[in-house]
């Protein structure tokens, strides 16, 4: 009877031997993605002035693995780039010291807010820097009073 157990066992067993396998290539697959986005991340660091990745750490790993997930994989990840290289704001032109750096990129908020467009719109917020509203609605309002 102990035998008969035993047999029973086998395809289970070789069921998850073949999870665990597929779920190491997986895992292989995206490590080898993470190291691949930090080559993309540092090609558009350089154009753009941002930081560059120096170290890819355990806790950076996982956070990248888990972006592709969210992003469908490295073109997605090229994509959020993209989203980077046109946003002023992220860029540090936005009238402060502050950019966007790889870390800040792979914090699910930071990453949630860059697809779906809460960043778009951030341009330049200094006092002075881009166009003032209220000082361009003054100015059209003064030539509309002076017919000019």
């Amino acid at each position: 009877m102990l035998a008969e157990s035993k047999q029973d066992d086998i395809p289970e067993r070789e069921e998850r031997r073949g999870e665990r396998e597929v779920e190491k290539k997986v895992l292989t697959s995206s490590v080898d993605d993470t190291r691949l986005m930090v080559d993309s991340w540092n090609r558009m660091a350089s154009d753009y002035g941002l930081t560059k990745v120096q170290k890819l750490t355990k806790a950076r790993k996982a956070k990248a693995v888990a972006r592709l997930k969210d992003c469908g994989g490295l073109e997605g990840w090229d994509a959020a780039l993209e989203k980077v290289a046109k946003t002023p704001g992220l860029l540090g032109q936005a009238g402060g010291n502050w950019k966007a750096s790889f870390d800040f990129l792979l914090q699910e908020s930071s990453f949630v807010k860059l697809m779906e467009g809460s960043y778009d719109n951030w341009t330049d917020t200094r006092r002075g820097g881009g166009v003032d509203v209220v000082a361009q609605a003054l100015s059209e309002i003064e030539t509309e009073r002076n017919g000019t």
